[in-house]
């Protein structure tokens, strides 16, 4: 009977466990700004851009591309970006209520154009391909991979 619960407890632990993979958000975000907001913190706006919906844990720096594109640090097609510098921020995450964010936004509309995919073909065994996503944008064929948003 003992076997049986502790068999039980690990099938349904390694079970659990196994599934946590599968809901990781894959993702890839490949935005161009209007200038360049690497260093800034992104923050998520309501549709109507009159408050903040998500703001993010510790922040890491995108990604930078060719032709003035970047990967990641984006919270999406609704994104804001705030005046505090990502070190700022990290360093105070924990004491920002995400209500007292909001007037440090220096822009709410950063994009020129913005892209997302899951296309598994980005991918290759180090992670996102980004010599793939760079020939792309060269070629002007970021379509074939993504879908354009903004």
């Amino acid at each position: 009977m003992r076997n049986g619960l502790v068999l039980s407890v690990l099938v349904t632990f390694l079970v659990m466990s196994c599934g946590k993979g599968l809901d990781q958000d894959k993702t890839i975000h490949v935005h161009k700004p209007k200038q360049d907001y690497s260093s800034h913190v992104p923050i998520e706006l309501s549709l109507d851009k009159a408050t903040i919906t998500s703001a993010p844990g510790k922040v890491d720096p995108p990604i930078k591309l060719v032709q003035g594109f970047f990967m990641g640090n984006t919270m999406g097609v609704n994104t804001a970006y705030l005046s505090l510098t990502i070190e700022e921020y990290n360093n105070h995450v924990p004491l920002l209520p995400i209500d007292s964010l909001y007037k440090y936004i220096i822009e709410t509309d950063p994009f020129l154009e913005y892209y997302i995919s899951e296309d598994s073909d980005l991918r290759n065994a180090d992670g996102i391909d980004t010599l793939l996503i760079n020939d792309l944008i060269r070629e002007d064929k970021l379509t074939e991979y993504f879908t354009r948003l903004k």
